[in-house]
C-alpha cells in the first residue's frame, strides 16, 4: 500500500490506522469465484486439528487462489528506493514492484 500524501512523513508514522480501501462482499459468490465452498473451507480447519487429508485441502484453496490471479492484471512499476544506512549516507536502488489490486475483482461478471 503506497502512503498518504501528507504535508510530511512523520505525520504518517503518528497515525494508529488507515483506510485504503472498504469492500462489501458476499462471501458465498466470492468463494464459487475462486472454485471453493464453505464446506470446504470447514473441512480445512477440522482436517487441520485431526491432521488428516489436510495438504490436499489445502492445495485446492491454494489452487483457486492462483486460477483467479491469473484473471487479472498484474501491475509493475520501476521506482527508486531509498536505502538508509547511517546518518547522512543512502543509496537509491532501481526495485521492481509487483502487485495486483483485488479491487480489479469487480470486473469480473460472475461478481456482479
Amino acid at each position: 500500500v503506497e502512503g498518504l500524501a501528507l504535508p510530511n512523513e512523520r505525520l504518517e508514522q503518528k497515525l494508529q490506522y488507515y483506510n485504503t480501501m472498504t469492500t462489501w462482499i458476499q462471501i458465498d459468490p466470492l468463494l464459487r469465484t475462486f472454485g471453493l465452498d464453505r464446506e470446504l473451507l470447514v473441512q480445512q480447519h477440522q482436517q487441520k486439528l485431526n491432521n488428516d487429508n489436510y495438504d490436499k485441502i489445502s492445495n485446492k484453496i491454494s489452487d483457486g487462489i492462483q486460477a483467479l490471479s491469473h484473471r487479472l492484471p498484474t501491475y509493475v512499476t520501476l521506482k527508486n528506493v531509498k536505502k538508509r544506512h547511517s546518518l547522512g549516507h543512502e543509496d537509491v536502488l532501481p526495485t521492481l514492484q509487483y502487485e495486483k489490486l483485488w479491487s480489479d475483482m469487480t470486473k469480473l461478471k460472475e461478481l456482479d
